[in-house]
């Protein structure tokens, strides 16, 4: 007998600065934690990615940071 898999669903909130993304992710978060495991994922993920936004980085080299970034959320 087969199993039905189980597949998670990735919400993105997105908006300017100040637009309270926080208080919102916050509150769906809540919300699912009720039925659900719950994982809050910034973006960039790593702190290093992050230190390199507007820093002088070549485009194509900040690409493939992010790429990486995304991978190892994927793996974690």
């Amino acid at each position: 007998m087969l199993l039905p898999v189980r597949r998670g669903v990735y919400i993105a909130i997105d908006g300017i600065e100040g637009s309270g993304k926080t208080t919102q992710v916050e509150r769906v978060a809540e919300r699912l934690r009720t039925g659900f495991r719950v994982a809050k994922v910034r973006k960039p993920y790593l702190l290093e990615v992050r230190g390199c936004e507007g820093e002088g980085v070549d485009a194509e080299a900040e690409v493939c940071l992010y790429v990486a970034d995304r991978i190892i959320i994927q793996r974690d």
